[in-house]
């Protein structure tokens, strides 16, 4: 009867622990602070009373959005502040007065304090080629990457040592990522078209695949294809 009277005392503890608030099975809160100056491009123009939302996105990173975790507009110099709490893993800042354009996404334990958020930026992209060989008019060059949203561009010799392919202007998202598949010749472009594509397999090997990645304003970013 002792010991019966002991574990109904207990379970009375812990429904009160669970109703009064206290915390004890709430999740634990992650408190975000970030602030800083919004520009519109790489000329540093600040955006003044621009409405930006902060949302949480679901853990696991394949869920939509939360509700708004805070509301905050820049002021004539195209500052803002935001300290808020939750427990997603990551957060997102929109525009919900350009129809909901997303701005940038972070990571839930990333601080920023007088950050320079640039919407959009401005770089270079320079590609060119690495070869001790000659190459003439009888030569192609195939390659695909994404950035220009463009498919399989051709180049037709002749080629040498230093030459540059291209030399763009690129307007990004900061870090931009992107990859160059390349052949030399149209079956081994498709090989290495066909490698790449397989890329999660077991056996995977890298065959002419260059990553790369376009740093901040004014950057060059200069990607090398070595010719055989």
């Amino acid at each position: 009867m002792k010991k019966q009277r002991m574990l109904l005392g207990i379970v009375c503890l812990l429904c009160m622990l669970h109703f009064s608030g206290c915390g004890l099975f709430e999740d634990i809160k992650i408190e975000q602070t970030i602030s800083g100056h919004l520009y519109l491009d790489c000329e540093m123009k600040p955006l003044t009373n621009y409405t930006i939302e902060i949302k949480g996105k679901d853990n696991g990173g394949f869920g939509g959005n939360s509700a708004t975790l805070a509301t905050v507009t820049t002021d004539e110099n195209g500052y803002f502040y935001a300290k808020f709490e939750h427990n997603y893993s990551r957060v997102t800042m929109w525009a919900p007065q350009n129809f909901g354009i997303l701005l940038f996404e972070l990571d839930s334990e990333e601080n920023l304090i007088d950050h320079d958020f640039i919407i959009v930026e401005i770089g270079r992209f320079q590609m060119k080629l690495q070869t001790q060989q000659s190459y003439t008019d009888q030569d192609t060059l195939y390659l695909n990457y994404f950035a220009d949203g463009v498919g399989t561009k051709t180049f037709v010799g002749p080629f040498e040592n230093n030459q540059i392919l291209e030399d763009l202007e690129y307007r990004y998202d900061e870090n931009f990522e992107d990859s160059i598949v390349w052949g030399l010749g149209w079956d081994d472009y498709i090989f290495a078209s066909e490698n790449w594509l397989n890329r999660n397999a077991a056996n995977y090997q890298p065959y002419n695949f260059i990553p790369f990645e376009i740093g901040g304003c004014g950057t060059v970013t200069e990607v090398v294809i070595p010719l055989p």
